[in-house]
């Protein structure tokens, strides 16, 4: 029996066949030198997350302040950011309500430039 398998995986490599009927994979495929895929274009932007204490929001000016333990820090808030509290997505326009909250901002910042991505507003601790 031994003979007869080993005669059967000889046959299939000998043949070309893998073990499922299809062809090999050829070593070109393996170590890329003959892939298809596109090249990602390198980007220079760093998704950050800084999480504080919301100071204050400027809805004329789209600015939030966070309070951190090293300062205070400024985003500007674009219109396409997700804002949401405990959960809930709200507008912009109720940070102006959420002095003291507890919040994580999650930004993108690309030379020196900051990009908020989302705001997560968490409930104040109760007591």
């Amino acid at each position: 029996m031994k003979k007869q398998l080993s005669a059967l995986f000889l046959a299939a490599a000998v043949s070309g066949v893998g073990a499922c009927g299809t062809p090999p994979v050829a070593s070109a495929a393996i170590d890329g030198s003959a892939s298809t895929a596109v090249p990602h274009a390198a980007s220079d932007s760093t998704t950050l997350m800084v999480r504080g204490t919301i100071g204050q929001y400027d809805e004329s000016t789209r600015v939030l302040s966070l309070s951190t333990s090293s300062g205070t820090v400024q985003f500007p808030v674009p219109p396409v950011a997700r804002i949401r509290l405990d959960g809930h997505t709200v507008a912009a326009s109720e940070l102006c309500n959420l002095h003291g909250y507890p919040a994580a901002v999650r930004y993108s910042e690309s030379s020196g430039t900051r990009t908020v991505e989302s705001v997560h507003v968490l409930e104040k601790a109760k007591g």
